[in-house]
């Protein structure tokens, strides 16, 4: 969380599955997988 927070991850995923591809997404985090400790 904190300035980083990008709506595509604050906004909840209609499934676990969309929640783990958005997560997975290159654009989401310059191609790193977000952690949940991030």
């Amino acid at each position: 969380a904190g300035a980083r927070s990008e709506p595509l991850t604050e906004r909840p995923a209609q499934s676990p599955r969309e929640r783990h591809r958005r997560h997975r997404d290159p654009h989401v985090t310059g191609g790193r997988p977000r952690r949940m400790g991030l």
